[in-house]
């Protein structure tokens, strides 16, 4: 038989942490059990915001879980792949990321894909994805951030599309400034033609 004793409980605002201690009544042993329960995040729906997920994904992995001394770590919600699917690939791809995996759409598909085969049915909803993906991008503006890898004004610079995403907003910029120039020569032509 065993027995739960509960030590103590976090409250973080949008996830809690409740720590327990399990023992074994028949050998005494006994066994340190955290958990870390996120709030708000009905079945078959998504967090209201993923910077909210990214910092309660954050706590899970400061807990040292992921060690080798300690775990395994459990993932699980109600059926065990809508909302648990959605914690482990973001989870995945940032790792990924965080090792300097390139990542693409199809990067995290595939990822998805091969968790299938370990866990039917991985992300429940096309809303589970979209937010899955929300929160690696925000992941990874995060952590280049964090890193201060955000270099030259804060343009994105790193990642994956971050190249591609520092040159449509610097191609944006000067086409908007070329079509300022433009119309402010087109304003000045049509000035002097009327004085003429």
């Amino acid at each position: 038989e065993l027995e739960v004793s509960l030590v103590n409980v976090e409250d973080r605002g949008h996830f809690v942490i409740r720590s327990f201690v399990l023992t074994d009544t028949n050998s005494g042993e006994k066994r340190k059990v955290k958990q870390y329960h996120y709030l708000n995040w009905p079945d078959f729906d998504v967090p209201r915001n993923p910077q909210q997920f990214l910092e309660f994904v954050a706590a899970v992995r400061e807990s040292g879980c992921f060690l080798g001394d300690s775990g395994p770590p459990v993932v699980h919600c109600s059926a065990g792949i809508g909302r648990s699917g959605t914690l482990i690939l973001v989870d995945s791809c940032l790792k990924m990321a965080e090792a300097g995996k390139n990542l693409t759409m199809n990067t995290i598909l595939d990822t998805l894909l091969e968790m299938r085969t370990q866990r039917w049915g991985l992300i429940q909803t096309e809303h589970q994805l979209r937010f899955s993906v929300d929160a690696i991008v925000h992941g990874l503006k995060n952590a280049d951030l964090m890193s201060g890898k955000a270099t030259d004004g804060g343009k994105q610079t790193h990642h994956t599309n971050g190249k591609r995403l520092k040159e449509d907003s610097e191609d944006s910029r000067d086409s908007t400034d070329n079509d300022k120039e433009e119309e402010g020569q087109s304003k000045s032509k049509k000035r002097n033609n009327s004085e003429s």
